[in-house]
């Protein structure tokens, strides 16, 4: 018994490019493209989108632009600020230093100071300005005496000092 190789039969074309393997990879090459695409129009977009969350204008006014952070670190301090003026007023009120009577009989007084305030604080002579200035800074006046009424120290209550005995 003689070992004799079988003759390879070729077929038309390249060997390993017969329209099977021709079909296969350029499935491959399509999905890996398509998936490609779909990552850089998500990164693209994610990117687009944290950039104009953080970087994005909030306001332009007169060529001077705040973005979205600067806004929203204003606020916070704003926040902060409004906290801490609570905090005081309810800290003097307990302590009978201002009561609600006290700021109510010099309310007239406030209403000019906070109308010399808007004046002040306006950048331009106009009324209507000087008006929007003033209105907030009375009302956080008359928040004050509603604070004071609210958070004061109630007349004839003793106060409670658990180190007294």
């Amino acid at each position: 018994m003689t070992l004799r190789a079988r003759p390879v039969t070729r077929g038309s074309g390249r060997s390993g490019w017969n329209s099977g393997d021709r079909r296969t990879t350029l499935l491959n090459v399509g999905f890996v493209i398509a998936i490609s695409i779909s990552v850089l129009i998500l990164v693209g977009y994610a990117a687009w989108s944290w950039y104009d969350d953080h970087f994005g204008a909030a306001a332009t006014v007169d060529s001077t632009t705040i973005t979205k952070d600067q806004l929203r670190s204003r606020a916070q301090i704003e926040s902060f600020r409004i906290t801490y003026t609570e905090n005081r007023i309810r800290t003097l009120a307990n302590m009978g230093i201002i009561s609600a009577a006290t700021l109510a009989r010099f309310r007239k007084y406030a209403f000019l100071i906070a109308f010399v305030l808007g004046a002040i604080i306006t950048p331009t002579p106009d009324v209507f300005n000087m008006t929007m200035m003033s209105i907030p800074i009375y009302l956080l006046y008359e928040i004050g005496i509603l604070g004071a009424r609210i958070f004061g120290k109630k007349r004839g209550s003793e106060s409670t000092d658990l180190t007294e005995t």
